[in-house]
């Protein structure tokens, strides 16, 4: 009996919580439990069902014995007609053998009872021990469900489950329908799975229910996420051979990870060690971050190229990189770089020197230091440049230093917010395209620019590399555009407007005006102005600056008579408010003429304003000083740039650094 009584002893004890070494060592759910106790308590159920055997045996012995007991009652009762006494006496006690008999009976019916649920409990057990045991130690499955083979994230059906991925060890999130196969709630179950404080939540196993080879085993990593209906449960590491058909059953099962513990506290330190041997010397490691620095525009001759960067290098290292721009004339063959005075090096193209028309006047290049020579990276001439991608974006982004030296795809409308230059550092590269049908704005951080201005922006199709000099203002290389064009709704309507509203034509024989959409701001800007076409002879066509009280309408000019206006005509008249000087500066009557306008408005109570001809300033003006402006406004009025023409009579304004034809006084930026 104490091998039974010990047995019986211990199956109260495994299904008394998780196991655990030291406080429920005969736990069989929790870490180790299965691997630790589901053999003994499969041994102590034979133990208890041999037991229950032995007395069904024992029963059945007891059967016959009674059996025979009512033969002698038969006995008995054919002697009683000999002595009727002793027949009463023996028809009692066969009536009491025959109780004895029933009950016996009854016995050996609930002990065979007995030992075939206990056969039947040990069958299953077997079953699941064998099912499990051949995928690796298995955890016991809880939740019965149907298997789905679809992968879409949505329900999977009332009492199904399936995986996010065909190839089922590839899967990385499970869809479990909130009820079971039974039609049961299980999401008080399901939601407890990454209850764990670990990384990693948990063993999910999900197995067949009587095909004991197919079976999967997964990580869980994740929250789970209530999918409206079901849940979503990440998961990573899948493994096992799977092989689940539609609606086959299965059942899934969890062992939940401990929660991470609280650190102890730190050890006392260890007593210094002796100094080793000094070690062989490693090998080369590879080059560090790649750094670029922008030079502006080179000096020197066109094949004897000098630049000059901000941190006055004394020596190159293999891998730096600097940008320039190449002056009015190319190279005619082979060319050096001499950078900060360190010597000239040759520059070369795919390791060969240059033989001439390489270096593009006018153009931008990048040239990479190889330790011997600089070979053209990026620019004209040198071919194409790739970079990493950051992957496309569709909203409002702000750039990261990480960003820097990948290309930022992005499409629609929206701000690109770009980095502080100084955490940036001198030289990093951020390559932008807009491959979308909108305009991207890329933003400078607080008051930095880009290429002078407070913002620029890129047209759809439109593609921009931005260096950085390390103080205040990103350089913008490619097609960049001012957010700034002329305004559809404030102009004449006879002004035909075109090239996204920065061509302006009046087909009219009367005069008409247009305005800029945004008003001058606070600071120092430039601007062109390009006639395009011209019909009629000099004095029919103005630019300059107009004060919101100047109505933009059919009839109405920039010139004398006109309050509030500012503009050079193309007779070469200059006009001051209501003012006109003739003869003020050459006539810009033909086409393909630019007219040059410097802005002044650091001082908004006296605006001073310079003009140009084909890049020549006139009247001995001179932004960069401050000197002789061609006028100067005081009030300070809300100004727009404007211009009047009349008699097909077309200009462009050119308001974006990349579209200028000529290079502007010290200290002036494009409009935003």
């Amino acid at each position: 009996m104490s091998l039974l009584s010990d047995a019986l002893d211990r199956l109260k004890k495994y299904n008394l919580g998780p196991f655990s070494l030291s406080s429920n060592p005969f736990g069989l759910t929790g870490a180790g439990g299965p691997d630790t106790n589901l053999e003994p308590m499969l041994g102590d159920v034979a133990t208890v069902g041999q037991a229950s055997a032995d007395n069904a045996i024992a029963a059945e012995g007891s059967a016959a014995a009674a059996a025979d007991s009512e033969d002698a009652a038969a006995g008995s009762a054919q002697s009683a007609q000999q002595d009727a006494q002793a027949t009463a006496a023996d028809r009692q006690a066969t009536g009491l053998d025959r109780q004895a008999t029933a009950a016996d009976r009854q016995a050996v019916a609930q002990d065979r009872t007995a030992v075939e649920g206990s056969a039947s409990a040990a069958s299953t057990s077997a079953t699941l021990s064998g099912q499990y045991a051949a995928a690796a130690g298995g955890a016991v499955p809880s939740v019965r469900l149907a298997w789905d083979t679809g992968t879409a994230d949505a329900d999977p059906g009332n009492g199904k489950v399936r995986l996010n991925s065909a190839t089922v060890t590839a899967a990385t999130a499970l869809y479990v329908d909130n009820l079971d196969a039974a039609g049961a709630s299980i999401t008080t179950v399901l939601d407890r799975w990454t209850a764990s404080t670990n990384t990693t939540k948990g063993t999910l196993r999900i197995a067949h229910r009587t095909d004991a080879t197919k079976w999967l085993e997964f990580q869980v990593t994740g929250t789970v996420v209530d999918g409206t209906g079901y849940r979503k449960i990440t998961v990573t590491g899948g493994t096992g051979p799977g092989g689940f058909g539609a609606d086959d059953p299965v059942a899934v099962g969890f062992v939940r990870a401990g929660d991470v513990g609280a650190q102890g506290p730190a050890g006392p330190a260890g007593a210094t060690g002796p100094t080793g041997a000094t070690g062989d010397t490693g090998a080369v490691g590879p080059v560090g971050p790649i750094t670029t620095y922008w030079c502006g525009t080179a000096g020197g001759t066109a094949n004897a190229l000098t630049a000059i960067t901000s941190s006055g290098l004394s020596s190159l290292t293999r891998g730096q990189v600097v940008g320039l721009k190449i002056g009015a004339a190319a190279n005619s063959g082979a060319a050096t770089l001499n950078v900060d005075g360190i010597g000239g090096k040759a520059i070369q193209k795919n390791g060969a020197a240059l033989v001439g028309g390489e270096l593009v006047a006018g153009s931008t290049l990048f040239l990479q230091y190889d330790g011997a020579a600089f070979q053209l990276v990026g620019g004209s001439g040198s071919g194409p440049v790739n970079f990493p991608s950051t992957g496309q974006k569709t909203g409002a982004y702000t750039v990261t230093i990480a960003d820097a030296g990948k290309l930022i795809p992005c499409s629609g409308t929206w701000t690109l917010s770009l980095p502080s230059v100084v955490a940036a550092g001198n030289g990093a590269v951020i390559p932008v395209a807009n491959n979308g049908t909108g305009t991207i704005t890329i933003d400078p951080a607080g008051t930095e620019t880009a290429n002078g201005s407070g913002a620029v922006a890129i047209a759809p199709g439109g593609n921009v590399i931005l260096v950085s000099d390390g103080v205040s203002n990103w350089t913008v290389f490619g097609a960049i555009s001012s957010i700034t064009t002329l305004d559809p709704s404030a102009k004449g309507a006879s002004v035909v407007l075109s090239n996204g509203n920065l061509s302006a034509k009046n087909p009219a024989g009367s005069w008409s005006v247009v305005r800029s959409t945004a008003s001058v701001p606070s600071g120092k800007f430039y601007v062109e102005n390009r006639l395009e076409v011209t019909d009629a002879g000099p004095g029919w066509a103005m630019f300059g600056l107009a004060a919101s009280t100047v109505s933009m309408i059919d009839g109405n000019n920039l010139g004398s008579g006109v309050a509030n206006s500012w503009s050079l005509s193309d007779a070469g008249t200059l006009y001051s408010n209501t003012a006109s000087t003739s003869g003020w500066s050459p006539a810009w009557s033909a086409a393909g003429k630019v007219v040059g306008l410097h802005i002044d408005t650091t001082n908004v109570a006296s605006i001073k304003g310079w003009f140009s001809v084909d890049g020549v300033m006139t009247g001995g003006g001179d932004p960069a000083t401050g000197t002789n402006p061609a006028f100067i406004i005081t009030g300070s009025p809300t100004l727009y740039l404007a211009m009047a023409l009349i008699s097909n009579m077309q200009m462009t304004l050119k308001v974006a650094r990349n579209t200028w034809q000529y290079t502007p006084a010290s200290g002036y930026s494009s409009f935003p």
